[in-house]
């Protein structure tokens, strides 16, 4: 039995540290984008748990940033930082007083390349079939593996979540509540393209800046292809969903902890 958990644990803990770290990355952007004055446990939590899963992908943050360090990925990059000066340009002429900075706009455009890493967790549940064929053990898989799943998954869509809700209240501080639904859609469908490109074409969120031409060649050949939108309409449903689902739980939660707290 103990044989088992620790295969378990050695074929999982790579991907399961690493696909963590990158869908907590856009929910701690969250809270400094979008709730930079307000300190909670929760987002102090997110950069401790951000910080040890940091550490322990060391190795491949390394690998990533040589790459990106590249002349063309460098390249890129700059393009990037031009193109989000130009949005803060038009934003503080559109909104001259409440205007968000370069470095704003640029982790927004961060959080959003980010973002579908946290339900993108969901499409791991793929590695459980390998799990099954090898452990011997029934009573294994119910008490060990199915809940560790369960956990990792759950904390993913958990942080997608609380990213939206986190975008959602500085759309209604902004005075902007009319956009909370569009831009909820909006990232839904992004993420649900997201979710394709790396489960199916094994992109990256940071493939736009090192590899961009075959990200949007592919982009441009899902335009083409009726399969394609069929995967990605049912991956925007499922999002949907569940995001509701979630949320309302969350709502809930918060609800019930603001009257113990009256009380």
């Amino acid at each position: 039995m103990y044989q088992d958990i620790l295969q378990i644990l050695n074929r999982n803990a790579a991907w399961i540290q690493w696909n963590l770290l990158l869908a907590f990355i856009p929910l701690l952007l969250s809270f400094y984008l979008f709730k930079p004055t307000q300190v909670s446990g929760l987002r102090w939590l997110t950069a401790f748990l951000t910080g040890i899963l940091a550490a322990l992908s060391l190795p491949s943050i390394t690998s990533i940033v040589k790459v990106l360090l590249e002349r063309g990925s460098l390249l890129y990059l700059i393009f990037g930082l031009l193109i989000t000066s130009g949005i803060a340009g038009v934003d503080s002429l559109c909104f001259p007083g409440r205007s968000r900075s370069t470095l704003w706009w640029f982790g927004c455009i961060v959080f959003i390349l980010f973002l579908p890493n946290a339900p993108y967790l969901l499409t791991d549940i793929i590695h459980l079939i390998e799990d099954i064929r090898q452990t011997r053990s029934i009573w294994v898989l119910t008490l060990f593996a199915i809940p560790l799943y369960m956990v990792v998954l759950g904390l993913g869509f958990a942080a997608y979540t609380v990213s939206l809700v986190n975008l959602s209240s500085y759309l209604k501080v902004q005075q902007l509540s009319r956009w909370i639904v569009p831009s909820e859609w909006t990232i839904h469908l992004l993420s649900a393209i997201g979710i394709c490109l790396g489960r199916f074409e094994r992109f990256n969120s940071w493939d736009i800046f090192t590899h961009p031409r075959p990200v949007i060649r592919q982009l441009l050949a899902y335009f083409t292809n009726p399969y394609d939108w069929l995967i990605i309409g049912i991956s925007f449903l499922i999002l949907m969903g569940l995001y509701s689902v979630t949320k309302f739980m969350i709502n809930s939660v918060a609800i019930a902890h603001d009257i113990k707290v009256t009380q």
